[in-house]
C-alpha cells in the first residue's frame, strides 16, 4: 500500500473515531462536510472544497444554496452539487417510521 492510501486510511480512521465516540459531535464543522465530500472528491480536494464553502455560506447556509451558487465556489463540481442535493433531501425526509405511524393512526380514525 502506498504512503498516500495510508495517509488516507489514517485521516478516515480518525474522523470515524471520534465520530463513533461523541455520536458525531466532536467534529468541526469542516471534517462533517469534508467527510460527505469525500465520497466524490480524494481527501486533499475533499478538505479543500469544505472549506471554502464554509467560508462561503457557512455549515447551515451550504444545503440552503442554489444550485448556481454552489457552483461559484472553487472546485464545486457537479458531483459535489449532487451530494449536498442529497444531503439536503435527506434532511427534509422524515424518517419511515413517522410515515408509517401517521399513515395507521389515519386508518385508525
Amino acid at each position: 500500500m502506498s504512503n498516500k492510501n495510508n495517509s488516507k486510511n489514517n485521516r478516515r480512521e480518525k474522523v470515524e473515531f471520534r465520530a463513533l465516540e461523541s455520536n458525531g459531535k466532536a467534529l468541526l464543522d469542516r471534517k462533517i462536510i469534508e467527510t460527505f465530500l469525500g465520497t466524490v472528491h480524494d481527501g486533499d480536494e475533499a478538505s479543500i472544497i469544505a472549506k471554502r464553502l464554509l467560508d462561503n455560506f457557512g455549515m447551515r447556509g451550504i444545503l440552503g444554496q442554489e444550485i448556481d451558487d454552489l457552483r461559484t465556489v472553487e472546485g464545486v463540481t457537479d458531483s459535489t452539487v449532487a451530494i449536498t442535493l442529497c444531503l439536503r433531501e435527506a434532511s427534509k425526509r422524515p424518517p419511515k417510521e413517522e410515515l408509517k405511524k401517521s399513515h395507521f393512526s389515519f386508518k385508525e380514525k
